[in-house]
């Protein structure tokens, strides 16, 4: 840029702090075509430039050999290992019993602790005890059967709704308290990368208890199923064509006979999967970790059933490698 006129002490002006006698003067314009700074990509298209950048600092990656397969169309072999016939030892256990194996007084000690963690911080007064807390559950229980509009209902002595059983457990204002301050996590240390941290040791706490008790069977099944929710929450989802439409997605592995094995809550990038498994996708690692967990109970020649949402073709190499025979 040429400036035409008297120049004085404005020379001395930077080109961030011109003078507005200097902005206002007389200017003549010279574009000059300097070869050594022209660079042929300053003549391509923002997007196509960004995109050679990128590729031009991407690290190389390394080239894997494309693997070749051969497909016949042919019923599968017969395995040759037979799955031995192992008899449980609660087959002979009533309900209650077995039911007590999984909501047994650590678990129910887990809640009262973190409850009453919880109302102490909050300065509430009236510690639950272990009691109280089944009582709880158990009224909790009842009225999935036995349902009213309103919970306090139980409570009332109109003839249609008063019940007995509830009212002979606990007093309404006690069934409250404790419904207004259950926990079963520290809320001092919650994991905020988990949507379900909350709910977490409970989680946890329930596929330790499932695989410790675990029948022995040769089918299992893994895919995925809704839990009911018809709340507000981040993670509620809505899948048309299911019978449950609203609610939790979870990863559901169970045995031939629909006893559960494993449930993991969906998250998708967020699911905790290990990280050794994270090379695959998402449905994949969830069956790997799956099989883990059955090689852990015992190492026996497993058969597996899913969709096609969890099965690649890497997945079945590897189980293969490990004598457990997968089914889409």
């Amino acid at each position: 840029m040429e400036t035409i006129g008297v120049m004085s002490h404005e020379e001395l002006a930077t080109i961030d702090n011109l003078p507005g006698s200097q902005l206002s003067a007389e200017a003549e314009l010279r574009l000059v075509d300097s070869e050594d700074d022209f660079d042929e990509e300053d003549n391509l298209p923002v997007s196509i430039l960004k995109s050679k950048i990128q590729k031009r600092d991407r690290p190389n990656a390394v080239r894997t050999e494309k693997r070749l397969y051969v497909w016949n169309h042919r019923d599968i072999d017969k395995s040759k290992l037979e799955f031995p016939v192992i008899p449980s030892a609660y087959n002979n256990r009533s309900p209650i019993e077995l039911f007590s194996l999984f909501l047994n007084n650590k678990v129910i000690d887990m809640f009262v602790h973190f409850s009453n963690k919880y109302t102490s911080s909050k300065n509430k007064i009236g510690n639950i005890t272990q009691t109280e807390m089944k009582n709880f559950f158990r009224i909790l229980l009842l009225s999935g059967y036995v349902q009213v509009s309103r919970r306090r209902l139980y409570w009332e002595n109109r003839r249609d709704s008063h019940n007995k059983l509830v009212v002979n457990t606990i007093s309404r204002d006690r069934f409250e308290y404790i419904m207004s301050n259950i926990h079963c996590c520290d809320n001092d240390n919650l994991d905020p990368t988990d949507r379900f941290t909350k709910v977490r040791p409970l989680i946890n706490k329930m596929n330790e208890l499932f695989q410790e008790f675990a029948p022995l069977f040769e089918n299992h099944s893994m895919d995925e199923a809704m839990i009911p929710y018809y709340g507000k929450h981040g993670y509620k989802q809505f899948i048309r064509g299911k019978v449950i439409c609203y609610g939790f997605r979870f990863w559901k592995g169970t045995t031939s006979n629909g006893y559960v094995i494993l449930i993991e809550p969906y998250q998708a990038a967020k699911s905790d999967i290990k990280t050794v498994y994270r090379q695959f996708r998402l449905g994949p690692s969830v069956i790997f970790q799956y099989v883990e967990i059955l090689r852990g109970i015992a190492n026996l020649p497993y058969h597996s059933f899913s969709d096609n949402l969890f099965t690649t073709i890497s997945l079945l190499e590897e189980l293969k490698k490990n004598l457990t025979y997968w089914h889409d």
